[in-house]
Formats: structure tokens, C-alpha cells, sequence
């Protein structure tokens, strides 16, 4: 049996095939591929780049609203169908490899060509206005949910499956919070070891829904509360009253890329205090709601719109400042977050917890939670976001075909990506030997990069599988040296070309981590922040935030041998295994994929030394 979840289209669209088989997983997301970061693209990419991998699956399973995601709400843009044919036009013309590339001016030529393909094309009549209809009857919740997606949604999965010959018609639709729940359930030990979890998933909207609670027990689930959600129309773009929505508005007022920077809005509230009658304006918006044993957040249409405004929220960011105005977002968040919660889960005990969804990204939150909850243990999915909604559709569908999922528990970290051999590696620098001088360390390249990050040297590392989910996990990683005070400001000014205030995780041995910080608990996958003990805040300066924590990767051997390696020898002279270890990217660009995409961003930028599959590499 091969299961293939996909979240077909739009921001974190991504590609998930478990083979029941053989005991693989191959996962991972659209703008890996098209290297345009959070590219809100279908998954043709995918397909074309990876079709040996995907073909022949039994099943093909996704989250229910595979359309809609976390982007603006589709009215704006007219249809997802119509939207995504002209994304298709814009790249035949420009094909663009970042996102920057996106926002170039037309020429009067190409402004001709999008207006006869789209304009005068009668199929954009159809799709304007019929499609549109239902898009807003679906959105309003008038429409049902199988009908529509079966009858027009099925259509276009169809044809982008079919250009890699993929002709099964057994498509299946799982609800998706619930996908996302089943993602951080049956990815946890408290699946592995058959225990009781609440999970708990937070985004912006799905299935008009933008949260929900879960008790699961192994193979057994049992929903507890759903929050959904609502409408507003401000000026002409509507949007979805929600958490996250809040948050993402607030991120584009100060400038960011909303649904993508709001990393550095909840970085820039370390700087700032929250604003106390903003908080009360906040939670007129959205608020807890405990009426006859019903747990759920509710909204107020009419304060959402009269908060954001616009001459209302930019005056607002005015008045705060930058700091402040992040500060009073992030704190309301969590004490929204953190009292529901608390009525919800019960009072008499600890539990385990589970967290899916976009939100939860916010490692600051997730810290809160397990400090002012009843926690016992706490997972964070590893890809919180939509694209692990694909891979919780295979998980619900495994478990309705009785399929057995323990095996999954095997690959403990989500290195599930494509990985490139040496033929592959050695091919790709004998084609850019003008630009850059390499030797081959084989297995030493571990010590000398340790001797590098040492020397104060910027580092990059490839090797092995691709992780899935956002964060960097030690094989697509940039690492430095932690004891430089400087540090972040040399990797955020002349490597990532980002903000200066946003703060960068440390990889630390998990032999080390009591030592190092406080009330802290096994954690793999840098989706949390602890805060570091005073002692070695001034002796690690690059590895902590202003406010004192930090988002550490806690490593073992088995996790990932050669980074557990290169800790080992930092612990020779820093006394403890300890490393900055950021994505392998720069700024408006996803995460490196292949060989080449390496070459392509240490080239770019002032990295100083590359180790690419065991080859060290520098710049002529």
C-alpha cells in the first residue's frame, strides 16, 4: 500500500508519500523546489522535479479545504483556479527562481500577452464569475462541502496528477484540523508508547474552522472543541476572523510579508511592552467562550473591522512604535492562547500535549503554554504548518485501512526529503570549478568544520536528507560560533541580508541541556524557546534572544551523527556542545534542495566556507 497526501495548492503546498511497504516516508514542500519562499503555488513543481518517488500510490488523500490554506482569502483573487492559471502565465514568461523575481515591472509586451491569454480567454468568463459564485457560497458556508469539492476542486487535482501519468480516481478528503491533529498525534511517543495526548492545533483557516481541541488515545480520537470561523469585509478585501489572521494583519502593517514574517514580529516583541488598552481591544475581537460545557474562542465582526481600519491600526503603530506594537500582539496571543487552555484541559492532573498548525510556529507561545499549563510533556509537530496536514491525511487514512503506523516512530527526526550521492555532489562542483576550489575530506569534513566555526568562520553544511517542516535541523543548516557577541549581527547583515534583532537557534547536545537551561525538557526539533540560566547568557551571547531564551535543536547520536559530531568537538573547548545552526538560506529564498541550490547561496552571499556532501568547499 503507497498513500499520497498532498496539500495541492497555495502557501506550504507540499507533496507526502508514505510507502506501507518498503517502510518509507518521502515528504516535502513546493517552494523547496521552486526555491520562491512560502510560494503559493500548486504542486507541479513536485511532480515534475520528484515523479519517480510519487507514482503508483493506492491512495491519494488530502486535507479537505486543499485549496484555500493559509493566503487571502480567495475572493479577493477572484477563484483558486483562475488565481493559479495566472501564476502559471506569470512564470512562463519570467520563470522566476525567488521571490523577488515576482515583483519585477512588465514590459508592454508582456502586459499584451497576459491581457489575450487571460482576458479574451472565454474559459476566464466561466471560471470569473460562475466560479466566484460558488467560491463565495462555499466560503459563506452555504454550499456543501462534498459537493463542491468532488465536483470542481477534484478537477484540477486531476490534471496537474495526470502530467505524471497518475490516473487514480480513489481521492479522499479528511477534515483539517483534524488532519493536522492526527499529524502531531501519531508523530509523537505518545502515540509510540500508545498514551493519552490532547492536541491542540491553532491556524489561520481550514474547512471554516480556525482551531480545535482533540483527546486522542492511540487509535481512538474524541473532539473536544472547535472555534469557527467568521467574515469582515474592510474596504474591498475581505478576510477570515481568526488568531492568526490578527497576528498576520499586524505583521504587514509593520512592513513584513504577512504569512511569512511573522518569525520577526514575535522576535521584535522581546524589544518592546504590550499596550494594556490595545489588550482590551484585542479581546473584544476574540475571546474564550464557556457556555454549557462548550469551550471554544468566539469573534466579533463588527470590532474586527473597526480595529484594523485602516487610519485606525496605522495610527496605532504611530503611537506604540515598532517595539511595543509587536510586544502587545505577541502578548495577547498567548493570554488568549494560554486561557483557553486552562478551561479547557482538565484541572486535576497534568496531561500530554500535542500542538499542530501555523501558529504554533510561535516558539514564545509554546514555551508559555508548558510554563502556565498543566503540561506533563509537550510535542510540537516538526511541520506545524499546512504542508503537515498532508502527511495527518495519510495518518487518517492508514488508521481507517488498518494499516499498522509504528513504524513511522523509526524516523525520530523529519529527514525526509531527497538526498544526493556522491556522483550527483561530484558532478555539480566539476561544473561550477570557476567559481569555487573544493576537496574531498570524506569522513573528517566533520572536524574541520568544528575547526572552522571555531576560527570565528561562517559555515555552511549539506548533507543527507532534506528535513520537512520550516526549520533547519542540522543537514540543510548555516552553523557559527555562539561565543561571539558579534555573530548575529555578521549572519543577519552579511548572510541573510534580514533584520538585525532577529535572534538565531542554537544546536546543543541534550547531554548538555540541564546544564544549560531552565526548566527545560527533551525537545528535537527547535519549535520551542527555553530560557538559558543566567550564568551563560554572556559566555553563549549569539545563542539567546534579548529576552533570555532560546530555540535550541537538542541533539543525540542518532539524530543525526555528523552534527552530533561537530557538537563533540565545540565541547573540547567551549565546555559544552553548543552552535548556531540557522537554514541554509537567504533571505526570500526557501531553504537549499540540491547541490547546486548550495552552490547558488554561498556564492551569493559572505559565507565562508561550504561542506557539501563531505567536500569542502571555498570561493575562488
Amino acid at each position: 500500500m503507497k498513500i499520497l497526501g498532498s496539500k495541492f495548492w497555495g502557501e506550504d503546498s507540499a507533496v507526502c508519500v508514505l510507502d506501507f511497504n518498503k517502510k518509507e516516508i518521502f515528504c516535502i514542500n513546493t517552494d523547496r523546489v521552486s526555491r520562491i519562499k512560502k510560494d503559493n503555488y500548486d504542486i507541479s513543481p513536485i511532480l515534475n522535479k520528484f515523479k519517480n518517488s510519487i507514482t503508483a500510490p493506492d491512495i491519494i488523500v488530502s486535507p479537505f479545504n486543499t485549496f484555500d490554506g493559509h493566503d487571502t482569502c480567495l475572493e479577493n483573487k477572484g477563484t483558486s483556479y483562475y488565481w493559479l492559471n495566472f501564476q502559471k502565465i506569470l512564470r512562463n514568461i519570467q520563470k522566476p527562481k525567488y521571490y523577488s523575481d515576482l515583483k519585477k515591472k512588465y514590459s508592454i509586451f508582456e502586459k499584451l500577452y497576459i491581457f489575450f491569454k487571460l482576458v479574451l480567454n472565454p474559459i476566464f468568463f466561466y471560471y470569473f464569475f460562475t466560479w466566484k459564485y460558488l467560491m463565495k457560497k462555499y466560503l459563506d458556508g452555504k454550499l456543501n462541502d462534498s459537493n463542491f469539492h468532488v465536483k470542481y476542486c477534484t478537477r484540477y487535482i486531476k490534471k496537474i496528477l495526470s502530467n505524471i501519468n497518475i490516473k487514480n480516481s480513489n481521492l479522499i478528503f479528511y477534515d483539517h484540523h483534524t488532519c493536522h491533529a492526527a499529524s502531531a498525534y501519531y508523530l509523537s511517543d505518545f502515540y509510540k508508547n500508545k498514551k493519552e495526548s490532547f492536541v491542540f492545533t491553532l491556524d489561520q483557516q481550514g474547512d471554516h474552522s480556525f482551531s480545535s481541541l482533540f483527546e486522542f488515545n492511540d487509535l481512538n480520537k474524541t473532539e473536544i472543541s472547535r472555534s469557527l470561523t467568521k467574515r469582515a469585509k474592510i474596504n474591498k478585501d475581505t478576510h477570515i476572523v481568526s488568531i492568526a489572521t490578527i497576528y498576520s494583519l499586524f505583521t504587514k502593517v509593520l512592513g513584513f510579508r504577512e504569512n511569512c514574517d511573522e518569525g520577526k514580529v514575535e522576535a521584535l516583541a522581546a524589544y518592546g511592552k504590550p499596550d494594556e488598552k490595545t489588550l482590551r481591544d484585542l479581546n473584544e475581537i476574540i475571546y474564550v467562550s464557556n457556555t454549557l460545557k462548550k469551550i471554544k474562542f468566539e469573534s466579533n465582526v463588527e470590532n474586527f473591522i473597526s480595529f484594523f481600519e485602516k487610519k485606525n491600526i496605522d495610527s496605532l503603530l504611530k503611537n506604540l512604535g515598532r517595539e511595543n506594537f509587536s510586544s502587545t500582539v505577541q502578548i495577547w496571543l498567548e493570554n488568549l492562547v494560554i486561557s483557553f487552555l486552562r478551561q479547557a484541559l482538565p484541572k486535576d492532573r497534568k496531561v500530554n500535549l500535542c500542538l499542530a498548525g501555523g501558529v504554533v510556529a510561535n516558539v514564545i507561545l509554546n514555551y508559555k503554554i508548558f510554563e502556565n499549563c498543566k503540561i506533563n510533556k509537550i510535542y510540537v509537530c516538526p511541520p506545524m504548518g499546512d504542508e503537515g496536514s498532508a502527511l495527518g491525511a495519510i495518518f487518517l487514512a492508514a488508521i481507517e485501512k488498518k494499516l499498522d503506523l509504528r513504524w513511522v516512530s523509526k524516523y525520530n527526526m523529519p529527514y525526509w526529503g531527497p538526498s544526493y550521492d556522491q556522483d550527483e555532489t561530484l558532478s555539480i562542483l566539476q561544473k561550477n570549478k570557476d567559481k569555487v576550489v573544493f576537496k574531498d575530506l570524506n569522513s573528517n569534513w566533520t572536524k574541520e568544520a568544528a575547526s572552522k566555526i571555531l576560527d570565528n568562520k561562517i559555515i555552511a553544511i549539506f548533507q543527507g536528507k532534506m528535513e520537512f517542516g520550516p526549520r533547519a535541523l542540522g543537514n540543510r543548516s548555516i552553523l557559527a560560533n555562539v561565543t561571539d557577541p558579534d555573530m548575529k549581527i555578521k549572519i543577519n547583515t552579511n548572510i541573510k541580508k534580514r533584520p538585525k534583532f532577529q535572534p538565531f537557534c542554537p544546536a546543543v547536545l541534550e547531554e548538555d541541556r540541564e546544564d544549560l537551561f531552565l526548566n527545560s525538557y527533551h525537545h528535537k526539533y527547535m519549535a520551542t524557546a527555553f530560557l538559558m540560566k543566567d550564568k551563560y547568557r554572556n559566555t553563549y551571547p549569539s545563542a539567546v534572544h534579548i529576552d533570555g531564551t532560546a530555540r535550541p535543536q537538542f541533539v543525540e547520536k542518532n539524530d543525526n551523527e555528523n552534527l552530533f559530531k561537530i557538537l563533540k568537538y565545540l565541547k573540547e573547548s567551549l565546555n559544552h556542545g553548543i552552535v548556531i545552526n540557522t537554514s541554509f538560506n537567504l533571505h526570500g529564498r526557501s531553504m537549499v534542495m540540491k547541490p547546486q541550490d548550495a552552490i547558488d547561496d554561498f556564492l551569493s552571499c559572505n559565507l565562508d566556507y561550504l561542506y557539501l556532501n563531505g567536500y569542502e568547499i571555498k570561493k575562488i
